[in-house]
């Protein structure tokens, strides 16, 4: 697009009403400015933060509670007579255990369903 002119080029310094180039046709003037800041920014408080870590805190006390300690649950029929037991770690600790106790009041050692039915086989 150029016709054969020679292109002008010139540098426009802020606030300043001087001519920077030599045999500019043309005149740039600043009238008025004014400075705005202005920022997208929003800071908050987050008041719910307190309530989040004592809900963390609740969940690491019960993932403590249901990983590392041992469940054991014994339930006695007392019209039929019979025990059942469950434990989700150390079976054989669990059952010694109840076997030591029914030892001791002169009652038969627990019978284990599964072994039992490993013996039948």
């Amino acid at each position: 697009m150029n016709d054969g002119k020679k292109s002008e080029y010139s540098l426009l310094k802020i606030r300043s009403s001087q001519d920077i180039s030599k045999d500019n046709q043309y005149d740039v003037k600043f009238v008025s400015a004014t400075n705005k800041t202005i920022t997208y920014l929003t800071v908050k408080k987050d008041l719910t933060l307190p309530i989040l870590f004592v809900g963390f805190t609740i969940f690491l006390f019960g993932l403590a509670i249901g990983s590392y300690i041992n469940h054991r649950r014994i339930w006695i029929n007392t019209n039929e007579g019979t025990l059942a037991a469950h434990t989700n770690r150390n079976y054989y600790g669990f059952k010694r255990e109840i076997d030591t106790m029914l030892h001791k009041h002169h009652l038969q050692e627990v019978n284990d369903k599964y072994e039992v039915e490993d013996k039948n086989e």
